[in-house]
């Protein structure tokens, strides 16, 4: 599955912030772990 940039700096965001629970974030982003943090380094996070 690919995650557009908009869409998952809004997901990272939100879990950063506690908006919104990391197994929420992992589910809509289907990434798990250090790669969601890789993703999230990728995107400036």
């Amino acid at each position: 599955m690919r995650v557009g940039k908009r869409f998952g700096a809004a997901v990272v965001q939100a879990a950063r912030e506690g908006r919104l629970l990391y197994q929420d974030a992992y589910r809509l982003t289907d990434l798990r772990g250090k790669t969601f943090d890789q993703f999230a380094r990728n995107l400036g996070y």
